[in-house]
């Protein structure tokens, strides 16, 4: 048991600097403030994974920031708050796009050193896409009905004789003007009679009112004439 215990603690003395070997690995080496992904120019849908490097031998923290591009007034919104672990060639926050309105973005990583100071990487152009665009209707023309003959009710025509007529129709037609002519002239005559009647009635009439001469009063008028 004595000679176990031994071993057994340089074991687990082991086992403490492996794993202290990789903080202690990004701590010692050179100072780095990486974003490897999203790259610039890259279109960010929904939730996006940030990854790179965040690491210094003075490292006290890590925040991420994103920023409207271009901003002449460099107001930065961060992602979340500082992270006081270093992180090397791994992830390093998760940015939900969706709470942002579409547009283009800087994304900012700044790695916070004891003395103050801090290390600073920016990407930018990111393309933040998340709304559906609204489909353009599709305007397709109709084809307009054919037009439909309708029969149309003409009115019977005569035809006149020697244009392709019935003979007959010409024979009625000078047999009605005949007759029409027929009673108008007996219609003239009657006319006529009865007016000349009514005259002679008339003159009768007058001669009957007027005073007789006597023969004296004849005989008077005709020795007066010179």
């Amino acid at each position: 048991m004595r000679r176990i215990m031994p071993w057994l603690a340089v074991g687990l003395a082991a086992a403490a600097l492996l794993a202290r070997a990789p903080r202690a690995a990004a701590l010692q080496g050179p100072p780095v403030a990486v974003i490897v992904e999203p790259a610039q120019g890259a279109v960010l849908i929904g939730l996006v994974t940030v990854s790179g490097t965040a690491a210094h031998p003075d490292f006290v923290a890590y925040d991420l920031a994103f920023a409207y591009d271009p901003d002449p007034t460099e107001t930065w919104f961060p992602l979340g708050p500082p992270v006081n672990t270093p992180v090397v060639s791994g992830p390093l926050a998760v940015w939900d796009t969706a709470s942002i309105s579409d547009g283009t973005y800087r994304l900012r990583l700044r790695v916070w050193l004891s003395d103050g100071m801090s290390l600073e990487t920016v990407v930018g152009r990111l393309q933040v896409r998340n709304e559906t665009p609204t489909p353009i209707p599709q305007i397709t023309a109709r084809p307009s009905p054919a037009p439909t003959a309708t029969a149309a009710l003409l009115p019977p025509t005569v035809a006149a004789p020697g244009h392709g007529g019935s003979p007959f129709a010409g024979v009625a037609t000078a047999f009605l003007f005949g007759a029409a002519a027929a009673v108008m002239g007996l219609l003239g005559l009657a006319a006529y009679l009865s007016l000349g009647s009514n005259l002679s009635q008339r003159w009768t009439n007058i001669r009957r009112r007027l005073p007789r001469r006597s023969p004296h009063q004849r005989r008077r008028s005709r020795r007066r004439r010179p």
